[in-house]
């Protein structure tokens, strides 16, 4: 005999009191088993997989992705014998026991279920972002968003001791209501759009630079960001002006053959020593390095030659360099592009939700791709040759002193998301649901929001 109850979220163990559902691992209608993942949710501290403890049918889903919820939360309605039920009332489990006639109820206790989950737990580098220390013990127990707290302590004002955030958190509105913060919501989006750019000079040539809250009379945390092959800084946008508008001090860079980059296209090994250099000018202060795809393993390369202290952590979006294969269709598609037509259908492989692409994009794509050629056939065949990868970073990633994050779309069509797999145990992993090979396009809030952690805990 069937009964149906609230499969609800345990407590994962900290002291997290929202999270965000950012993949189903089961439809509805589906069959279970004790173990199986039946979602993954992410909290600040990790991405977590969640479990259930007993077999039944996932009958109906009560949140969505990318919903924020409370723990102990209903998450589904499932069916399951009425034995468990049973089983669990004697042994105490008021929650598996409360049988739920067509009508979501919450359950009465739950102490049980928490003690008898076990949660499969990814943890980010680091524990979280710990409060400034100016801020007293209550403000230090706060739950803030990253957003809110680099906000906060770039316009130098208090963190509230709750917010209009689920579960009472804080987040960037909360910050910018409070009197004496110097920055509207217009000013703040207008502070976004202040970025500098300039061609920075290196032994091997200038390349171009875009960067937004760099000052050069105080030292401070930098975010670095590089593009993959065929991108240029505007890949970066979404991104750039989410870090921007919180205060973040930004850099991105043309890589060499790219966007506004006068420098010529040149081995994988030239560019990590002329973007070496480059960083070298930009103020003191730790560095973030984050680098896309070909840009990601650029990325890695770098970060193991920089002085040592002079970058914080290494975070790579769907990185070349960790496994075999790729989408040697889409480099040659792009490469061999007679036509408008041709280019948008390769593009089209890059995101699971490509955004609009205007024509005028497309052509300066072309002509960029027509004018740069001979270099970026060059660079091409350095990255791979007949779909096999020619980099392989692995050991890199292992030798870096450095925490290390990785963001992969588990529906990437140019470099398969389960190389992820590959890289270090040490290695924070984002496997994402739904997205492609551009994180950064697809799910700016938590690229940007882990970021901004980054540079917190650099700070």
């Amino acid at each position: 005999m069937l009964e149906t109850i609230a499969f609800c979220l345990p407590r994962l163990g900290g002291s997290e009191l929202d999270g965000r559902v950012i993949a189903w691992k089961k439809s509805e209608g589906e069959d279970f088993r004790a173990g199986d993942v039946l979602l993954e949710v992410e909290t600040d501290k990790a991405i977590v997989e969640v479990p259930v403890s007993y077999d039944g049918v996932l009958k109906k889903r009560l949140v969505q992705i990318d919903q924020m919820i409370q723990f102990d939360q209903p998450l589904a309605m499932v069916d399951v014998e009425a034995s468990i039920t049973q089983k669990s009332m004697a042994d105490g489990d008021q929650t598996a026991a409360k049988t739920l006639s067509g009508v979501s109820a919450q359950t009465a206790s739950r102490s049980h279920e928490r003690d008898s989950t076990v949660v499969t737990v990814m943890p980010e580098n680091g524990e979280g972002v710990a409060a400034d220390q100016s801020h007293d013990t209550l403000i230090a127990r706060t739950r803030v968003s990253p957003a809110a707290r680099s906000f906060a302590k770039a316009s130098g004002v208090r963190i509230p001791t709750s917010g209009s955030g689920v579960g009472g958190r804080v987040v960037l509105r909360d910050i910018e209501r409070i009197p004496g913060a110097p920055h509207t919501e217009h000013q703040r989006i207008a502070a976004a759009s202040m970025a500098q750019e300039r061609m920075v000079s290196t032994a091997l040539g200038e390349i171009f630079m875009r960067s937004v809250n760099i000052s050069e009379s105080r030292p401070s945390t930098t975010i670095v960001l590089l593009h993959g092959i065929f991108g240029n800084v505007d890949t970066w946008a979404g991104i750039f002006g989410r870090l921007g508008s919180a205060g973040q001090a930004v850099a991105a860079f043309d890589l060499p053959a790219h966007g506004q980059s006068p420098l010529p296209g040149m081995s994988i090994a030239n560019m990590v020593t002329a973007l070496k250099e480059a960083i070298s000018r930009l103020p003191p202060g730790p560095k973030v390095l984050v680098g896309h795809s070909l840009g990601g393993a650029i990325v890695a390369l770098l970060a193991l030659q920089m002085p040592k202290g002079s970058v914080s952590s290494v975070v790579l979006l769907a990185p070349a360099g960790l496994g075999t294969e790729i989408n040697q269709g889409f480099i040659d598609g792009l490469l061999n592009s007679g036509s408008e037509v041709v280019v948008r259908r390769e593009l089209a492989k890059l995101a699971n939700q490509l955004p609009a692409i205007s024509e005028e994009f497309l052509s300066n794509l072309m002509s960029k791709i027509r004018s740069g050629e001979k270099d970026l056939r060059l660079m091409a065949k350095e990255l791979c040759q007949d779909g096999v990868q020619q980099i392989d970073i692995r050991r890199v990633l292992e030798d870096l002193p450095v925490p290390v994050t990785v963001f992969w779309g588990r529906q990437d069509q140019i470099i398969p998301w389960r190389h992820a797999l590959n890289a270090p145990a040490k290695t924070a992993l984002h496997l994402i649901a739904g997205v492609g090979h551009m994180p950064q396009w697809e799910c700016q809030g938590l690229v940007g929001d882990r970021l901004l952690q980054a540079a917190l805990i650099s700070s």
